[in-house]
């Protein structure tokens, strides 16, 4: 995303540049539809930017471009050609939430990226999720217990810290629509709608699902026992 801010200390152009990763389908990208998930800190040039954009603002965005290949899930720099883990295990915090379901939506190839892709490609495998975030910043809440709900995740447990002493940054969930139904280069015209305010979760979210959760932080232990129940070869994913 290009942030036009003006004249910044990043640079000689009067914007800065910013990479996130959709929580919406390739599907929907076509459609000329995008999900993002924001964390708006005070001091953030671009976020704080993009906070202030009212419906059918101009925001300019690139193309999509892959980081993460399936079904090994590394990056392109590390890409291992030929491995298709047994299982896969998900340590993820705060923003890196919006892995899970980039790598789910391999789960249903044909309704979330609009392609048929081979079975062996699909991530039908068990995957496991160990979500870690402070209680008055927890994300995508909602999205995980329906993930749950569909057996997308077989085991899945969330990590609460304590709040943070001082004021929490707001955090916004973003959705970006553009009315062109490709999206193309940088050229197209983007609407920004704010979603609410998330703040305080709510744990009767979680209620009617497998998620347990932990007043705690990720250890070694938890790790070590949940890496034992996974079927082998594993691959590990953290992000955060």
């Amino acid at each position: 995303m290009l942030a036009e801010i003006g004249e910044n200390k990043e640079g000689p152009l009067p914007w800065v540049e910013r990479d996130y990763t959709p929580t919406s389908t390739a599907k929907d990208w076509e459609r000329g539809k995008m999900d993002l998930l924001v964390k708006v800190y005070p001091d953030g040039l671009a976020t704080n930017w993009l906070l202030g954009r009212k419906v059918r603002d101009d925001v300019f965005f690139s193309k999509p471009i892959r980081t993460m290949n399936v079904p090994s899930l590394v990056t392109n720099d590390a890409r291992q050609a030929g491995f298709y883990p047994d299982s896969v295990l998900l340590l993820l915090a705060g923003t890196g939430i919006v892995s899970l379901p980039q790598i789910l939506h391999h789960r249903d190839p044909i309704r979330k990226l609009g392609l048929s892709t081979p079975k062996h490609y699909q991530l039908h495998v068990p995957i496991d999720l160990i979500a870690s975030f402070r209680e008055d910043d927890a994300l995508y809440i909602d999205e995980i217990a329906e993930h749950c709900r569909r057996d997308e995740l077989r085991n899945c447990t969330l990590l609460l810290t304590n709040k943070k002493s001082s004021q929490a940054p707001p955090f916004k969930k973003i959705k970006i629509e553009t009315p062109n139904a490709l999206v193309k280069d940088l050229k197209n015209v983007c609407g920004v709608r704010a979603r609410g305010h998330v703040s305080n979760i709510s744990l009767s979210t979680l209620d009617q699902t497998q998620v347990r959760v932990l007043k705690q932080r990720l250890n070694l232990e938890l790790v070590s026992k949940s890496l034992s129940r996974m079927p082998k070869p594993c691959r590990v994913v953290i992000s955060g």
